[in-house]
């Protein structure tokens, strides 16, 4: 178990406090009377604003003892391997915060607005604080009682770990709504079936609009996250949530068997020509060199969810380039080897892959072989790929 020394500690919580200052957690921010935090009303026993009601809230927090931690975990950038210091997390909570709202104007995004005109800042709940549009120019209205499950963004990966743990946890409290949340822009039905849901069970946010629309909910039931979303200081890890989602989908994959071998190189879809390609430009390198070293390389996207929990399950030596396509490392097996490509990136989001490892007890590796700090458009250098792979040690 590797040591943090003094200083780093100190940095961590540094960062922690910053996070927790941005989002709007103290009394500095967020003072506007028209803006209520409701995790600072509900952690001081506040008045409940007309509208809100706490149905439960966590019943209380884990020993630090039961937190995860990688079983190695070292990064490779400039031409040298170092050791990554450990993430730092909050206590984890036993339980979620579940809020009902009644008459509340909503944004696919997290803006949440009430019938007296005020703003709902609730960041286990929230993907964004509110951005200040107005509610006029509603295009939906839902009257029957449904599962508010908001998200900021298209990604598989997003759906993967803040959209369906959440649906998951919902289900589980009350399976007779119907949940409402916004489009992912591809077809999520096969994600959808492994909570035992088709499409019909989904009410989607419309796609016009500020922000994909407006929606006014007489009755609604919210969630608060449990992802490993970005800042480890600021939402707590959920092992809980995350256990029993990765059981049951495993179990529903059991007798599935896996598409392919047991050594991944796992890639992206290089059908779309380099000068409109998300990610690494030189991505046929890299599928070239792991290729001769014996990899597989694989499109995860091409495969159903059920084949790709099954061929993460399986493999023993999985090489990634960043992404959503990785965070299936979800049901891979404790021990289990894996590098992660990316480009440079803020250190929050460095800590996506970093979490799902703590969470699976895999041994994890973070190549950075580019100096560039995109990971939208980055171009790897090959050498220091050949030199990462040549000079990586296991535990």
């Amino acid at each position: 178990m590797r040591k943090v020394s003094l200083s780093q500690r100190l940095l961590a919580r540094t960062r922690h406090v910053a996070g927790l200052l941005k989002q709007g957690y103290t009394n500095l921010r967020g003072r506007s009377s028209n803006l209520i935090n409701l995790y600072r009303v509900f952690r001081r026993n506040g008045p409940t604003p007309a509208g809100i009601h706490l149905e439960s809230r966590p019943s209380g927090v884990k020993p630090r003892s039961t937190l995860r931690f990688a079983a190695s975990d070292e990064t490779y950038s400039d031409g040298f391997w170092r050791a990554t210091p450990r993430n730092i997390y909050q206590p984890e909570v036993s339980g979620d915060w579940v809020v009902t709202l009644t008459d509340v104007t909503l944004g696919s995004h997290g803006e949440a607005r009430l019938a007296d005109g005020r703003w709902l800042q609730f960041p286990f709940v929230n993907i964004h604080p509110p951005r200040g549009h107005t509610s006029e120019g509603v295009v939906l209205s839902v009257d029957e009682p449904v599962w508010i499950i908001q998200n900021g963004s298209d990604a598989f990966g997003h759906w993967l770990l803040h959209v369906l743990p959440r649906i998951h946890g919902a289900l589980q409290i009350d399976a007779t709504k119907r949940i409402l949340t916004r489009h992912p822009g591809w077809n999520p039905s096969g994600l959808l079936a492994m909570v035992g849901l088709t499409l019909e069970d989904i009410i989607f946010f419309p796609q016009n609009g500020p922000d994909g629309g407006y929606v006014h909910v007489k009755h609604g039931a919210a969630i608060s996250h449990s992802a490993p979303r970005g800042n480890v200081e600021v939402f707590p890890l959920g092992t809980d949530r995350f256990d029993a989602m990765s059981s049951e989908f495993l179990s529903r994959a059991s007798t599935t068997q896996s598409p392919v071998g047991q050594k991944l190189y796992v890639s992206r879809s290089s059908r779309d020509v380099a000068q409109y390609r998300d990610g690494c430009q030189n991505r046929e390198d890299l599928e070239e060199f792991f290729a001769a070293e014996g990899f597989e390389v694989v499109y995860p996207e091409r495969f159903t969810f059920l084949e790709q929990v099954a061929m993460f399950r399986d493999a023993d030596y999985i090489i990634a380039e960043g992404g959503s396509a990785p965070h299936n490392t979800l049901f891979s097996r404790p021990g289990t080897k894996l590098i992660y490509i990316s480009a440079r990136m803020k250190p929050e989001n460095n800590h996506w892959q970093r979490r799902i490892a703590d969470l699976r007890g895999l041994q994890y590796r973070h190549v950075i072989p580019t100096r560039e700090f995109t990971q939208r458009r980055y171009t790897v250098d090959m050498e220091q790929i050949r030199d990462a792979f040549r000079t990586v040690q296991w535990s």
